[in-house]
């Protein structure tokens, strides 16, 4: 893994962040748990029961009542946004499960705050997207 591909992400998710809705708040506990997700998306040659398990802690995480919070789940949101050329890989390298999963999470779950009940109707919940990850898990094995 690469701890400055990570903290390159990291800082221009918070920068983006900062420079259009001003500074986010996100717990240090979601930093470590995106490294962790960072960590296992880049590895050669990608392995999806690590990924997958990287994807849980982040999801039990921002569904709790801790970890569900604006800040947490738009950092989230950013962090994941495909096709970010700051990644040391192109999301389509990574199985597609996994491709599924993160795209969802990119683009549907920052709303779980703000409004949920957009969120629920496409499935960007953390739960829901924990009961999808499930689904993966049970066809892959």
């Amino acid at each position: 893994m690469s701890t400055e591909g990570f903290t390159r992400v990291w800082n221009r998710t918070i920068d983006g962040i900062a420079h259009t809705r001003g500074a986010p708040h996100p717990t240090d506990a979601l930093e470590s748990l995106l490294e962790l997700l960072y960590e296992e998306a880049v590895a050669q040659p990608p392995n999806t029961r690590r990924l997958f398990a990287a994807i849980r802690r982040i999801l039990r995480y921002l569904g709790s009542s801790e970890g569900c919070t604006h800040d947490n789940l738009w950092v989230t949101s950013s962090f994941l946004v495909p096709g970010d050329e700051y990644w040391e890989v192109d999301w389509a390298d990574l199985p597609e499960p996994v491709v599924s999963l993160l795209s969802r999470m990119s683009q549907e779950m920052w709303q779980s705050v703000g409004d949920p009940d957009w969120a629920e109707k496409f499935g960007g919940l953390p739960e829901q997207l924990l009961v999808q990850l499930e689904a993966f898990e049970r066809w892959a094995d």
